[in-house]
């Protein structure tokens, strides 16, 4: 495939270096953390996890949230997009992927909020190569009064805009809002312009997701937390269509953020 894995310095703290993967013209992927190995080189051979967890952020959010997770599976390499997701390029999407598939027994491909649009978009092009897709808080479409409110506060204040989602995001989920505050909420704030979330704002409004189309052979998991307040579970929940059933996972105490209860979730989708 062409692609090397490059050790590069963490710029945000936490664990002590990035794995990052060059696809393309540029370096797009990082591995964030493999908890029994540490940072793992794509060719790491000895003992090396059963899988691939590839994770698509939501809206001003980045895979650096996978931090918060209360205790990662062992097993499974996390890997998500250093850029937001509506910018991955189909073609560097699509050599992650087969690289992966060449060195890994199971690839999971879950997208949470924005990144569940745009999981359901790239997976047209990688289904044969994908184990399961899980589809996080996804809502069927975000109305113009409601992105309107965030474009109109974003532009006033960009900083309280962020916040004041940030809080909304974590309701029903207190002591994650907390460990969030304290480890990523300024990076995240300080990380993004204002003219990167208005451009992920018109992604979200110009890209519904009124149906999920599952793939065949490829397991699909929808997943919620029961208190999320921003896409709520019911009315909003997009409708599904496709040849393979689709597993339904409601998580208990779980806001808008229900992956980061690692441990439920993978109970209940056997991922």
């Amino acid at each position: 495939t062409g692609m090397q894995p490059v050790i590069f310095d963490s710029q945000y703290g936490g664990p002590p270096a990035y794995l990052h993967i060059k696809t393309g013209r540029r370096v797009q992927w990082a591995v964030l953390h493999s908890c029994r190995h540490g940072l793992l080189s794509i060719s790491h051979q000895a003992g090396h996890p059963r899988g691939v967890f590839v994770f698509m952020p939501g809206w001003a959010f980045r895979g650096e949230i996978l931090w918060l997770l209360d205790k990662p599976d062992e097993d499974m390499v996390l890997i998500s997009p250093q850029c937001p997701p509506w910018r991955v390029e189909r073609r560097d999407f699509m050599e992650l992927i087969g690289c992966v598939r060449t060195k890994y027994e199971k690839v999971v491909l879950a997208g949470w909020s924005l990144g569940a649009v745009v999981v359901h978009e790239l997976l047209e092009d990688v289904s044969d190569q994908v184990d399961c897709a899980v589809f996080i808080s996804p809502k069927a479409r975000y109305g113009p009064d409601e992105i309107g409110f965030m474009k109109e506060y974003l532009m006033r204040d960009k900083a309280a805009c962020l916040r004041y989602f940030y809080r909304e995001c974590f309701r029903g989920q207190r002591v994650d809002y907390v460990r969030f505050r304290k480890r990523l909420e300024k990076r995240f704030i300080d990380s993004f312009s204002r003219e990167e979330l208005l451009e992920g704002l018109e992604f979200l409004y110009n890209h519904p997701l009124p149906k999920i189309s599952t793939r065949k052979g490829v397991r699909t998991i929808l997943l919620y937390g029961k208190n999320d307040m921003v896409a709520p579970p019911g009315s909003s929940t997009p409708l599904v269509t496709g040849e393979n059933e689709i597993k339904h996972v409601v998580v208990e105490n779980a806001g808008h953020l229900p992956f980061l209860r690692w441990n439920e979730v993978t109970e209940g989708i056997d991922v």
